[in-house]
């Protein structure tokens, strides 16, 4: 399908899809899932769109890469997402952000900062366990 778009029209749909992610990111919504799967479904490179829940340095930032991680990362263990079946590089974008050490060490610099309850009291403890175990499966390839 040919793009016949204006620049303008481009301009708006990035930002729509800047504002709605954000938002949900912001707002430890779990459908931060279902708006990383429109960003993959409309443009070829993710990175911009993980770099920003990857700059969150608060625990809904946490959840949110969380759920990235849990929905990616199980695909060592079952199949894709049906939309990234046809979707390598993607996948691999997908993959290589959750593996990057970075990722890793920001997640535990947060848990170091605030520590495992959060700032409304909130227990955190699987909030971490589970998405240092996932950064893991994804940054070793393996379960």
């Amino acid at each position: 399908m040919v793009n016949t778009w204006s620049a303008r029209e481009q301009a708006a749909i990035i930002t729509f899809f800047d504002s709605a992610l954000q938002w949900s990111v912001s707002k430890r919504d779990a459908n931060t899932q279902v708006w990383i799967t429109a960003v993959a479904i409309l443009f070829d490179d993710l990175s911009p769109w993980l770099a920003r829940i990857g700059a969150r340095d608060d625990v809904a930032g946490a959840w949110s890469m969380l759920w990235v991680a849990e929905w990616i990362g199980a695909d060592y263990l079952k199949a894709l997402p049906p939309f990234l079946e046809d979707r390598p590089a993607q996948v691999e974008q997908l993959r290589t952000w959750l593996g990057d050490p970075t990722s890793l060490a920001r997640v535990e610099a947060l848990k170091d900062r605030i520590g495992l309850t959060g700032p409304d009291g909130e227990d955190l403890t699987q909030l971490f366990d589970e998405l240092m175990y996932w950064l893991y499966v994804c940054g070793s390839g393996q379960p």
